[in-house]
C-alpha cells in the first residue's frame, strides 16, 4: 500500500474545489482506522444503537477499531455486552464537581485522538447513527490526500422508541429505516447550497466542521495542535480547530448526502 503525499498547501485547489483532486468513489478498503467516539452520560439506549450502526458498517471490521472515551459519566458508561467490534474504553475523570456542566468534547475528542492505533481518524459523537458506508465515505479521501478534512452532515431524527437490533439487522440504508420519522435537516445545509458544497469563493469551509462527524489524518491532526482544551461552553471548539486545519492547507470535503444522523429531533 502506498503512502499518501505530505500535506503541504496545495495551490493547485483554488477556492477549497475539492472536485480537482476527488478521488474515485470505488476502490477495495485496505487503510486502517479509529473511529473516536467521545461520551459524557450518553443514555443507554442512545450509546447501543451509535455502536449497532458501527457493527453493520461495510468497511472490514478488521480494519477499524472504535476507541469510545468515557469523559467522566457518573457512574462510568458501560457498553451493551456482546458488541463484535474492536472496542476499547478510555475513561476520564472530570477535574472537579464544578465542571459536570461544562462541554469537554474537545478533551475528550483528544483523548480519543491519543489513544488510537490508527493513522485515519474518524469523530462521531456518541449520539450519532452511522450510515453502513459512513467509514467509506471518509476513508477514501484520507488514503488519497493527508491534507484533508472530510465533513460529515448528520441529520437529525426521532429515535426514541428505536431498538437497537433493528439498526443492526437491517437490510439497506439507515434512511430506509428511519423512513416516516420526524426529522430535521442537517445544522449547515443551506450553507453547503449556498456555497456549492465549499467550493466558492465566499465558502470559508473551516465554518461548517461539526466536531460529532469529522475526519482527519493522525498526524494532521498533531501538527494543528487537536482541539484546544480551554473551551468550556458547548460550541466553537470545532471551528476553532478547524481555522487552524484552513492555516496549515486542509482541504475541506463535504461528504455526499446523509452519512450520520443525530438521535433527537433539533432544539
Amino acid at each position: 500500500m502506498s503512502s499518501p503525499p505530505e500535506f503541504p498547501p496545495h495551490p493547485v485547489v483554488p477556492y477549497n474545489d475539492w472536485r480537482r483532486i476527488e478521488p474515485p468513489g470505488d476502490f477495495a478498503p485496505d487503510a486502517a482506522v479509529s473511529v473516536i467516539v467521545p461520551c459524557y452520560g450518553t443514555p443507554a439506549p442512545v450509546l447501543a444503537r451509535m455502536l449497532a450502526s458501527l457493527v453493520s458498517q461495510t468497511w472490514p471490521k478488521s480494519l477499524f477499531e472504535v476507541v469510545l472515551v468515557d469523559d467522566g459519566s457518573r457512574p462510568p458508561l458501560e457498553p451493551p455486552s456482546g458488541v463484535s467490534l474492536d472496542l476499547r474504553i478510555v475513561r476520564r475523570e472530570r477535574p472537579g464537581p464544578e465542571s459536570a456542566a461544562e462541554h469537554l468534547a474537545g478533551r475528550a475528542r483528544n483523548t480519543g485522538a491519543g489513544a488510537a492505533a490508527h493513522d485515519i481518524l474518524l469523530f462521531l459523537d456518541g449520539d450519532l447513527l452511522a450510515e453502513a458506508d459512513w467509514i467509506t465515505r471518509h476513508a477514501r479521501w484520507h488514503r488519497a490526500w493527508s491534507g484533508v478534512v472530510t465533513l460529515g452532515a448528520p441529520g437529525y431524527v426521532e429515535t426514541d422508541d428505536l431498538d437497537a437490533d433493528a439498526v443492526r439487522r437491517r437490510a439497506g440504508p439507515l434512511s430506509g429505516l428511519l423512513a416516516g420519522r420526524p426529522t430535521d435537516p442537517p445544522l449547515y445545509a443551506s450553507r453547503l447550497a449556498e456555497t456549492r458544497n465549499l467550493t466558492s469563493r465566499a465558502a470559508d469551509p473551516f465554518r461548517v466542521l461539526l466536531g460529532g462527524d469529522f475526519g482527519m489524518r493522525k498526524e494532521f491532526f498533531r501538527t494543528i495542535g487537536g482541539f484546544d482544551e480551554s473551551f468550556r461552553r458547548y460550541g466553537e471548539e470545532d471551528r476553532e480547530l478547524a481555522w487552524r486545519a484552513a492555516a496549515r492547507g486542509g482541504l475541506f470535503a463535504p461528504l455526499p448526502g446523509l452519512p450520520s444522523w443525530h438521535q433527537g429531533r433539533r432544539r
